[in-house]
């Protein structure tokens, strides 16, 4: 048998269009059983490569091949007659195979080129090319894996751990042979537009809709075939033009998990370092420009430049939130949103946050608005379908322009020196994006992703600084365009988690922050018409479980500090997150893993991830299916000696970490480096089962308690020390003793009216544009609104009004679009506005006003409520037109 180091020169050995690979097994350990060895065939004139797994054989791809375009359809290559032209072999190994697929009287001719290489550890890698210069074929199918026996597969990509569902390249575990199977196209090197999943196949219909035919004995066998990645796509532009054939599947086959689960190939982040040591905060709404430069400050008094800041202001566009979009501003026609802030005012903001770290302004240059102003004036346009239909998105031949003016008004205005711009890093392969129009080039996801990646790098140089994004599900972005951004797990509080894709595949990139914006962590989309935001962001917030386990899920994956800043946050949330995680962070970030295991209650054994997967645990379950228990409890030893448990299950656990000795309740978590010099945890206090949260740092001299609800510790309040000296306590009231002097932490709000009865002769009276509102404009009699967008409205300020002193609303506007009004409100006992607290009421056209009386009483929601504040959405449809509002009163 050949020597391993000596395979990659004898790779290949080619005898009339076959070749042999032969990958030889690591040592075995003393006493433990030899792994078989790995070899492959290849047989050029029936298309079919054999896998040999000591001495059984399977076929990963049997019936893989171009898929013909006919005047009868598109046809899989079992239905066409396909001969081998001739064979090549390249000096560089490459096999070259020629051939002729035919259907009737439609034929074409392709190529495929097959070259085979050992990677690290015992993993074989082929890259199989098929290509042809005519533009008739529909795409490649990948057929599917026959022989290998009970197979399981499992979804380690950003995309499906994001939300929980089978996407993207899948890894399969052949239980017969022993080995590990993972294929997916070649994107950069590839023609295609985007790839199509195959469902799963019953039995019976195998012969009509798979790639392949199977006897009937092969059939009742169990041989049943499965496609180890999906099918590529070659959609036609307007002009009804498809791309000419050309794209790569590289199929890996290993023994070990993670040899065969391919690692992301590009580079990291420049600014991994930095973002280390930098917890990020997200900024979203209900806060102004003021009250941010004051937290913010705090905030960096706090941490005494022990723990950086990655700043980024989500909700300060023109109009409101996303309102302008592909545009956030253009000044001076359209100036950021007034209730946010001033220039000046959010000039300071961005100077205060750069002190402390770096400070930047959301951006979308995706989504594109039918009304927004670049839009009707065509300075943007939208991507189109192959039908010419338009889609949501906007032309990236239009984007580099807009952005390139925009981000230099917002370095000219602010001075922001990072940068943050949605939905590049959340639509996983971003193929949605991919625009159809012939005008615009060939509609190859290659070309998509070549645009986002100059998007991204041009938005990284306008700022000098970091760009970060939401989500950060799509893989090929990660570190070398996109350096930061939420790590997010929708519904993740619901799920089976394990890390170990994020830590072994990812960790190197650069430095993820939190789990998902608050509420998506709890749960899954969708969000429309129903409460899962407003109930998610509650969960967030408040002390508990599930805020709890939101912190150690980040915990458990090596994430950063993250806090999604609304205008409710508590600052036992912030204090404990800058300090706790902003410490934690900086000893595991970046810092490759030695091991991550699992404790099993009923064996009382800790078990990794690969072992649970080959006894048939589903270590990937989509999020709506019984999740697996086994990964409740988590284990992750760094290489630098850190070592941190994490407890997801009900039970309490009894954890050893280092030479801390603890024990974790439900979503409890600890970390320790072995010599003592560095513990943290969220545990009982010993002795009781009231939970604390506790750090000790003593490279830096830190030690930091939150009491919580323990009644019996000495510290009663959360408390950082430096050198055994008090420098920062929350006390009652969120207020901060800093060094001897006590702050608020919010800057005093306007009080709150004690009645609704808001005259709009007289200005907006602290109402203010939330959304899709481009301009909100004083008139002598009203407030005239113009819309831009499916859902404007306006919210009002914050009230203390009896819902019982109010039955009627009465609200007197004018439109020139019939349609429906809504006015939503928030209670004391449900502070967000949501649809369960809605009235909507018809409006009329005219040129007049007109005065709508809506009952309020009569609303299980309002009735015996403290209502304490109104939103009023005036059309609830897409619109550019102008509605004014006169007055907004009740009685």
């Amino acid at each position: 048998m050949t020597p391993y180091s000596q395979v990659a020169s004898t790779l290949l050995r080619f005898t009339i269009g076959i070749f042999l690979v032969v990958l030889v097994s690591r040592p075995a350990a003393v006493g433990a059983a030899q792994t078989p060895s790995i070899s492959t065939s290849f047989d050029a004139g029936s298309g079919r490569l054999k896998v040999i797994v000591g001495d059984r054989a399977f076929e990963p791809l049997r019936g893989a091949g171009p898929i013909l375009l006919t005047e009868s359809g598109p046809i899989l290559p079992k239905g066409q007659t396909v001969s081998l032209l001739g064979t090549e072999e390249r000096p560089d190994g490459t096999l070259v195979c020629h051939y002729q697929g035919t259907v009737g009287e439609t034929s074409a001719r392709f190529t495929l080129e097959l070259t085979g290489s050992i990677g690290d550890g015992t993993v074989m890698e082929f890259r199989l090319r098929w290509h042809s210069p005519q533009r008739v074929w529909a795409g490649v199918s990948p057929g599917v894996a026959i022989g290998g026996g009970r197979r399981q597969p499992f979804f380690f990509n950003r995309v499906s751990e994001s939300y929980g569902q089978a996407s993207g390249g899948c890894t399969f575990h052949c239980a017969g042979v022993g080995v590990w199977l993972h294929a997916d196209w070649d994107v950069p090197v590839s023609n295609l537009s985007t790839c199509n999943k195959q469902r799963t196949i019953k039995p019976a219909e195998i012969n009509t809709n798979f790639p392949v035919d199977l006897t009937q004995d092969e059939i009742a066998a169990g041989n049943v075939p499965f496609p180890i990645a999906a099918t590529s796509d070659y959609a036609p532009n307007t002009a009804g033009q498809r791309l000419p054939l050309d794209d790569t599947l590289i199929l890996r086959v290993g023994h070990d998990l993670w040899d065969t689960v391919p690692t992301p190939p590009q580079a990291s982040s420049p600014y991994r370092d930095e973002l280390s040591r930098s917890a990020f905060l997200d900024i979203w709404g209900g806060h102004r420009a003021s009250q941010l430069t004051h937290m913010i400050g705090l905030m960096g008094r706090i941490v005494r430049d022990r723990v950086r800041f990655h700043s980024i202001l989500q909700n300060w566009q023109c109009g409101g939130f996303d309102t302008l979009q592909p545009l956030s501003l253009r000044m001076p026609d359209y100036p950021p949103n007034p209730h946010v802030g001033t220039v000046a005012e959010l000039r300071e903001l961005t100077e205060t946050g750069k002190r402390f770290g770096r400070f930047g302004f959301r951006t979308n240059y995706v989504y594109a608005k039918p009304k927004s102003p670049v839009v009707v004036s065509g300075e943007a346009r939208l991507s189109v379908n192959s039908d010419g239909s338009p889609r949501r998105f906007a032309r990236f031949h239009d984007i580099i322009r807009l952005a390139h003016r925009q981000e230099a008004e917002i370095s000219a205005l602010f001075g922001a020196n990072a940068t943050f711009s949605d939905q590049l890093g959340s639509a996983g392969d971003c193929s949605l994006y991919t625009n159809y129009d012939a005008e615009t080039g060939a509609p190859a996801l290659r070309q998509t992703w070549a645009q986002i990646k100059g998007v991204c790098e041009f938005l990284r140089s306008a700022h000098n600084g970091p760009l970060s994004s939401e989500t950060l599900c799509g893989d090929f972005l990660l570190g070398a365009w996109i350096d930061a951004g939420d790590y997010g797990m929708f519904g993740g509080n619901t799920r089976a988690l394990a890390p170990d894709y994020k830590l072994r595949k990812l960790q190197h990139l650069t430095t993820f922050h939190g789990m998902a914006l608050g509420y998506r962590f709890f749960f899954a989309p969708p969000y429309g018409g129903n409460d899962h935001h407003q109930r998610g962001d509650a969960m967030y917030r408040e002390a508990g479980t599930p805020a709890d386990d939101y912190r150690a899920c980040e915990v458990l994956y090596g994430n950063g500090a993250y806090l999604y800043l609304t205008s409710g946050t508590r600052w036992q949330h912030i204090l404990s997150e800058i300090v706790i995680m902003g410490r934690l962070q900086q000893q595991y970030a970046l810092v490759p893993v030695h091991a991550i295991e699992y404790y099993q209650r009923d064996t009382e054994k800790w078990v990794d991830l690969e072992a649970l997967a080959k006894s048939g645990v589903n270590v990937t379950p989509v999020r709506w299916i019984p999740q697996t228990t086994t990964t409740q409890i988590a284990r992750v030893r760094y290489v630098n000696g850190l070592e941190v448990v994490v407890n997801r299950s009900p039970e309490p656990f009894n954890a050893a970490c280092g030479n801390l000795r603890t024990t974790l309740p439900q979503s409890g978590w600890c970390a320790a480096l072995p010599n003592g010099e560095f513990e943290a945890y969220s545990a009982w206090k010993p002795g009781t089962s009231e939970r604390i949260d506790h750090l000790v740092d003593k490279a830096v001299g830190w030690e930091f308690t939150d009491p919580r609800d323990c009644p019996d510790l000495e510290v009663k309040h959360p408390t950082l020390k430096v050198d055994a000296r008090t420098v920062v306590e929350l006390l009652p009231g969120d207020r901060l003793r800093i060094d001897g002097e006590i702050i608020p932490g919010h800057l005093p709000a306007p009080p709150p009216l004690t009645a609704i009865d808001t005259d709009f002769h007289q200005g907006p009276q602290r109402w203010h544009a939330a959304r899709d509102i481009v301009r909100l404009q004083q008139k002598s009699d009203a407030i005239a609104l113009t819309l831009c967008g499916h859902d404007p409205y306006i919210i009002g300020p914050q009230l203390d009004v009896p819902g019982d002193a109010v039955r009627t609303l009465i609200v007197t506007m004018r439109t020139p679009q019939a349609g429906k009004a809504a006015i939503f409100w928030k209670t004391k006992a449900e502070p967000a506005f949501r649809p369960g607290a809605m009235k909507t009421f018809p409006v009329v056209a005219g040129d007049v006003f007109r005065t709508y009386r809506i009952d309020m009483h009569s609303h299980s929601a309002w009735k015996g409520q403290m209502i304490t504040g109104l939103r009023f959405d005036p059309l609830a449809h897409e619109s550019d037109t102008v509605v004014e509002i006169q007055s907004i009163r009740g009685e």
